[in-house]
């Protein structure tokens, strides 16, 4: 009677009830495996985009704001891509895209991972202006645009600005 109370109860599981639960717990560490994988892509991407974001904004910002201080005359060439003007604190400056991918202040790298860079020229009434020597005088406001590289899958993304020189609203900067 001792031998047979042994044999019935028996302790722990049997190989069909191991197996079936590490079945369960794969499938279930898969599904865990995915989730994680797309919400780290997904952190990735805005990342990413943030800061290409943040970049861009920063380089527009840092233009501007010294266009802004642009006094008529200062204006001293003007291409679709670049611009240069006289800055009565630090002399002649160059907005440009350099060769490479870079966008550059005279010499001096401003912002990277650009595709493109271009300026759109207007007159005081917002006509576009051709840019050219011969409408120096006529420009009133300016259109910087930065196009950045693709980092991983976000694609490209295209910033803008306009510019309206303080000088050419009636303020006198002096």
């Amino acid at each position: 009677m001792l031998m047979k109370n042994i044999i019935n109860s028996r302790k722990g599981f049997t190989s069909m009830e191991l197996i079936l639960t590490i079945l369960i717990m794969s499938i279930v560490m898969i599904a865990s495996a995915e989730t994680i994988a797309t919400h780290t892509d997904a952190f990735s991407f805005i990342t990413n985009r943030k800061s290409t974001v943040a970049d861009l904004r920063f380089a527009l910002n840092k233009m501007t704001t010294e266009m802004e201080k642009i006094n008529a005359g200062d204006i001293t060439d003007i291409q679709t891509s670049r611009i240069t003007f006289t800055d009565s604190a630090t002399g002649p400056v160059t907005y440009k895209q350099h060769v490479s991918d870079t966008v550059v202040r005279n010499n001096d790298v401003l912002l990277k991972h650009v595709s493109n860079m271009w300026f759109d020229y207007y007159d005081s009434l917002g006509n576009p202006l051709t840019p050219n020597s011969s409408n120096l005088p006529n420009v009133r406001r300016i259109k910087v645009s930065v196009k950045s590289k693709p980092r991983g899958k976000e694609g490209n993304i295209t910033i803008s600005a306009y510019v309206v020189p303080l000088a050419f609203l009636g303020y006198n900067l002096q």
